[in-house]
């Protein structure tokens, strides 16, 4: 108000965070350093850790072995595995499902894929109104949730299965499981961007995604013709995996 500026039409607030249930205090030294945390699981992993649980009305509690359950069932278990299993699958191409994908209209599908289709379709628009809200924790939750989906989707549909066939309709199949499979992680990778930046340019680099087509607009199903070629090396085994064992559990 002194400087003559226009007063903020909104604030958000949070709520505390404790450590072991109880108030942080540097006073009574139950407080946390956020250097050393920093070092241990880097700053991508600490965002993502404090968006998931962080409260805005209620109160969360900060533990190290939450950062590592964060870590290994979400990150690492969840959106690292469905990674590896798309870009890393022996028997199917990933560009080719995507040039098949987005040269021809949809043909007529199983309630499985429509199920799948429509959830990416709707990913971007339900996480605006979340951000508008802002509720950067839920927003963030629903984008996991489409990656367990998604998971729970690839491992239904067994696309492995279908490599070894010459069935022109078992190809077609192959090809659009991994399509949808690519698609949610694509969608995914641009609306996590926020909380994990550099993690999510790795992701996006691994499914091929040009630069100057990972922005908002671009969060939307059958919005990008060009990737699926990898644009950097994915490796083997742990080398290059996105969220590799963490150096220790303790």
């Amino acid at each position: 108000m002194a400087l003559d500026l226009p007063l903020p039409h909104q604030v958000l607030t949070h709520a505390h965070w404790t450590l072991g249930h109880e108030k942080m205090s540097k006073s009574t030294g139950n407080v946390v350093n956020p250097f050393f945390a920093l070092d241990r699981f880097g700053a991508d992993t600490m965002r993502y850790y404090l968006a998931y649980d962080g409260g805005i009305r209620d109160d969360a509690d900060y533990d190290n072995d939450f950062i590592i359950g964060r870590y290994k069932k979400g990150l690492q278990g969840a959106l690292g595995n469905l990674v590896s299993r798309v870009m890393r699958g022996k028997g199917w191409d990933v560009r080719r499902a995507v040039m098949k994908a987005t040269s021809r209209p949809t043909p007529k599908i199983e309630e499985q894929h429509i199920e799948q289709r429509e959830s990416i379709a709707n990913l971007s628009d339900s996480t605006a109104i979340l951000m508008d809200i802002p509720d950067a924790g839920e927003a963030l939750r629903q984008i996991m949730r489409k990656i367990n989906t998604t998971n729970a989707y690839m491992h239904h549909c067994q696309p492995w299965d279908l490599v070894t066939s010459n069935n022109s309709k078992d190809i077609a199949e192959l090809d659009r499981i991994i399509y949808l499979c690519a698609e949610a992680l694509r969608v995914c990778g641009i609306l996590l961007q926020p909380y994990m930046p550099d993690k999510m340019a790795e992701l996006l680099d691994m499914l091929g995604v040009r630069s100057d087509a990972r922005g908002f607009d671009n969060a939307r199903l059958g919005s990008d013709r060009d990737y699926g070629l990898p644009a950097v090396e994915l490796g083997k085994g742990y080398a290059g995996v996105l969220f590799p064992p963490l150096r220790s559990d303790d």
